[in-house]
């Protein structure tokens, strides 16, 4: 999933952001086109994810989302995505194994920031341990020994704008508190779990509310495109 994200989300952001860039009278227009196709395959994702999941055919959903994260593959050894190829005799960069290049140059130049968000990535899955064999309080407390050290190293090896900025998301990310999945039980459990909830079924919770909630989300996309594109923010 995270490869998945890194080719079609990430790379592809800081393409079409290129490309506005050299092209600004496109204005928001390649945003809205990447959000509607977004939507609508959320529509089709929510169509059959709430039938089968009442059926208990987790097997099928999980063997159609191995397919879908398999799909960017293709595009990606393809070439794709309109970026420069690296070759072997550009300066600094060294055959690795598999014909995979690496670029010790900038590596060499850049190693220190490198470094720091590797180990930043790193990060999570030691979280994501923590968080599930550990207790409560454990786990809240090498969240935050986590979070300040990454807010320390950013402050020694980055710039005071990069710093300002992963302080903010910081404060962001700890000041919102997500209660999906807590009302995701809550609307779906059973009589026996909780005699007087509401008692939906995942084809009513994913399905029909998801549906609905993608339709209004894509009509207020056009309504930004068709009204508010041109508007300046400043």
């Amino acid at each position: 999933m995270n490869v998945t994200a890194a080719n079609l989300d990430i790379l592809g952001e800081g393409k079409y952001s290129e490309i506005m860039r050299k092209h600004p009278e496109s204005g928001s227009s390649v945003i809205t086109f990447k959000f509607a196709c977004s939507l609508l395959g959320s529509i089709v994702t929510n169509s059959y994810v709430g039938p089968l999941t009442d059926g208990g055919h987790f097997h099928i959903i999980f063997c159609i989302a191995l397919g879908l994260l398999l799909t960017p593959f293709y595009p990606t050894l393809r070439g794709w995505l309109p970026e420069k190829k690296r070759r072997k005799s550009d300066p600094g960069m060294t055959k690795i194994c598999c014909g995979c290049l690496f670029d010790q140059g900038s590596f060499q130049k850049k190693r220190t920031p490198f470094i720091v968000i590797a180990l930043s990535g790193l990060a999570v899955p030691l979280l994501s341990a923590v968080t599930t064999f550990a207790s409560l309080g454990i786990g809240i407390g090498v969240s935050m020994i986590v979070l300040l050290i990454l807010a320390t190293v950013t402050y020694v090896v980055f710039p005071r704008v990069v710093f300002r900025i992963i302080v903010a998301i910081m404060l962001i990310k700890i000041s919102h508190i997500k209660l999906g999945g807590v009302l995701g039980y809550y609307y779906t459990a059973d009589a026996q779990c909780l005699p007087d909830g509401p008692h939906f079924s995942y084809t009513y919770y994913i399905t029909v509310a998801g549906i609905v909630g993608s339709i209004v989300n894509l009509i207020a996309v056009m309504l930004y495109q068709t009204y508010l594109s041109s508007c300046r923010f400043r």
